[in-house]
């Protein structure tokens, strides 16, 4: 699956958390932005082990590191893989919560790195909504609103630092959410994935959409569940 398919599947597994939660909790309109900015970035870390791929050129030199270490599709589309991940995704925003102190230097720290985050959300949405069509350089770098994107990004989550703090939680689950619906769909690709690891290196798969192939379709569908699932949260 590519990177938008997968975002837009994790995308639609966190709004459907979000309806559950919402039913026995309740969750506001900033706590469900974060679960779902979280699970668009989920979605796409598994794939760090890939140097072309959407996280991959953004992280390039973790991304570098990864693929020495690991093949495509190898232990980071594992569940154990998936469970560190959250672990540590969990842990650092306690960490985060409990020294955050509210000065500048928290603010534009951890605006950056919230910033980032969810600009790599973000671009890869602009990436699949670009004209396809402009051949024109300067056309492009004008619709090529990648830097400037990510200053704003990071700017505005420097100023609502605080706002954004009291609900971090929520994108540290969303990031889990995000995660583990990559590998659930990376079960429909002929490759597989390990999911058992390390009891198992056998790569299960459970159907033979290829990479490219019916995207349209499968992100149609998640969509719709994400469109469903917000409908019904409201109406609620």
């Amino acid at each position: 699956m590519q990177g938008t398919t997968h975002k837009c599947g994790g995308v639609a597994l966190g709004a459907v958390a979000s309806l559950a939660i919402s039913k026995y909790t309740g969750v506001n309109v900033v706590e469900t932005a974060m679960i779902l900015t979280g699970a668009s970035f989920g979605a796409l870390l598994p794939d760090i082990d890939h140097k072309g791929s959407e996280i991959g050129r953004k992280l390039k030199p973790v991304a570098n590191l990864v693929c020495k270490h690991t093949e495509h599709r190898g232990f980071t589309h594992t569940t154990l893989c998936a469970f560190i991940v959250s672990m540590v995704a969990l842990a650092l925003t306690s960490l985060l919560q409990a020294t955050y102190s509210g000065t500048l230097t928290y603010r534009i720290v951890f605006g950056c790195i919230l910033g980032f985050s969810a600009w790599v959300v973000f671009d890869t949405l602009l990436n699949s909504m670009r004209p396809k069509f402009v051949h024109n350089y300067t056309v492009r770098k004008i619709l090529d609103l990648e830097l400037p994107s990510l200053i704003v990004l990071c700017i505005f989550c420097i100023v609502f630092a605080d706002a954004l703090m009291a609900t971090l939680y929520m994108f540290a689950w969303g990031i889990a959410i995000g995660y583990f619906s990559h590998l659930l769909l990376d079960l429909f690709n002929p490759t597989g994935v390990p999911v058992l690891y390390p009891y198992s290196k056998q790569r299960f798969s459970v159907a033979k959409i290829r990479t490219g192939s019916h995207e349209h379709a499968v992100t149609f569908v998640c969509n719709g569940i994400t469109v469903l699932s917000i409908v019904t949260m409201v109406a609620l």
